[in-house]
């Protein structure tokens, strides 16, 4: 298993996660025909080249538009759609670059209180926030990492001039981007985290917080701002793989068992919120992340009817859980307890089919036996674009079921030795007989033969 661990203590912005994709690895000339699909070569010039920050050296990726070619204006959602679409993407890519614009897009509709449709990008739109976020799309879908891990982000401090005028730091379309997420301020003197750059985030991480487990660092690659902060203004991003590596690669299948935790279940219950704002709250509180949520209609006192909502976190995670709680909800209390979770052991995959690439998570039962769940937004993502939806959904699972098909299956029950599972009946028995005997009273054995 391998994952990527970003460390912005100076912020992130799209250049500088592209420095830091360049120094990692990912081919630049594959980077460049990427970028060439778009048809936009004479509006925009692309230098990569090695820099230093405070000593440290890294890479410096700056996007120049030309002066000689009128800039084409992308305003809308749906105008970059169109755009990413008629380009000659890997599909993976383009998905993942309509969805970091989905997260910009989301952003500034809820910022200034309009309808997604109706959002005008201004900055984004301009042609170098595009090549930032399909070169960021292009560099996640080549490292393909399992996991995405990031430290706190620092935001930055003061004020910033946009297209609206003066604005504090951090952006409102960052500060909305990254509500929920651990992030510092005040590390240096202006904005260090751009909105271009915590899209890119909220698209890629799937962990806040240090990796847990251990790791061995395959690759660390720094990338370079623009600005000269008194902190070196630097993006350090490492490749990350697990110590515990799946034997898998090596042809065999790992020991599998169940797998106990502890961890904290919080409730409370609410009677005078909108479904509008409990969604509001659902959505925020999945930013933590979550291991799980629900809500449920209940009735309280005096007939009135209210929902309980139950969060399910990691224990390091409570403490934002109760803030998120209480910050974006009507409740006066909240209820807490340890809980006891058994999980299958799992592991994160991608599978290529013949409309794109789809996440899967693969479980181990006890006995052996495999499952598999497919991620849901990656197949809804890619039958947006589908003429046929219905027969392009029927096609994706037919390739997810081939590639399942195809793995290795375990031939020996592996279980921990503290589990009591009962061993199933074979085909054919009845219930309270063993082993295919048939039911009903016993054989009288006489004492003496």
């Amino acid at each position: 298993m391998n994952g990527l661990y970003y460390d912005g203590v100076s912020g992130i912005s799209g250049d500088m996660h592209l420095g830091a994709m360049i120094g990692l690895g990912v081919p630049e000339a594959e980077l460049r025909a990427c970028l060439a699909t778009l048809g936009l070569t004479d509006a925009f010039e692309l230098s990569i080249e090695p820099a230093r920050r405070g000593g440290l050296a890294g890479t410096l990726a700056t996007v120049r538009c030309t002066d000689t070619v009128p800039t084409p204006v992308v305003h809308g959602l749906g105008a970059v759609n169109e755009l990413l679409e008629a380009a000659a993407l890997d599909s993976g890519v383009r998905r993942r670059a309509q969805n970091i614009f989905e997260h910009l897009a989301n952003a500034e509709a809820a910022v200034h209180g309009i309808d997604v449709d109706r959002v005008h990008f201004h900055e984004v739109g301009a042609v170098d926030a595009l090549v930032d976020v399909v070169a960021a799309a292009f560099a996640l879908e080549w490292l393909a990492p399992d996991q995405v891990f990031c430290a706190p982000i620092e935001l930055g401090s003061g004020r910033v001039r946009c297209s609206h005028g003066v604005l504090p730091v951090p952006a409102p379309a960052t500060a909305l981007l990254l509500a929920g997420c651990p992030t510092t301020r005040g590390g240096v003197s202006g904005e260090a985290t751009t909105p271009t750059g915590a899209a890119i985030l909220r698209h890629a991480v799937t962990n806040w917080g240090s990796p847990p487990g251990v790791w061995q660092s395959q690759a660390i690659a720094y990338g370079c701002g623009q600005k000269h902060f008194e902190a070196p203004n630097l993006l350090r991003v490492t490749v990350l793989e697990s110590v515990a590596t799946s034997k898998a690669t090596a042809g065999e299948l790992p020991d599998f068992g169940y797998v106990q935790r502890s961890d904290v279940l919080l409730s409370t219950t609410i009677d005078d919120m909108s479904a509008e704002a409990l969604g509001r709250l659902q959505a925020i509180l999945w930013t933590i992340p979550v291991l799980d949520l629900s809500m449920h209609s209940v009735l309280m006192k005096k007939q009135r009817p209210g929902h309980r909502v139950e969060v399910l976190v990691e224990e390091q995670h409570t403490a934002r859980a109760l803030a998120c709680l209480f910050e974006h909800s009507s409740t006066l209390g909240v209820q807490g307890r340890q809980v006891e979770r058994w999980t299958l052991a799992r592991q994160p995959d991608q599978v290529s089919t013949r409309h794109g690439t789809v996440r899967v998570k693969r479980a181990w039962l006890p006995d052996g036996r495999q499952r598999y769940k497919a991620e849901h937004d990656d197949i809804e993502l890619l039958l947006r674009s589908a003429a046929d939806p219905f027969a392009t959904e029927q096609e994706i699972n037919a390739d997810l079921n081939r590639w399942f098909e195809q793995l290795p299956k375990r031939s020996a029950a592996i279980v921990p030795a503290d589990v009591d599972v009962p061993t199933p009946p074979r085909k054919g028995a009845k219930n309270g007989s063993r082993n295919g005997a048939r039911s009903g009273p016993a054989k009288e054995t006489p004492e003496h033969e």
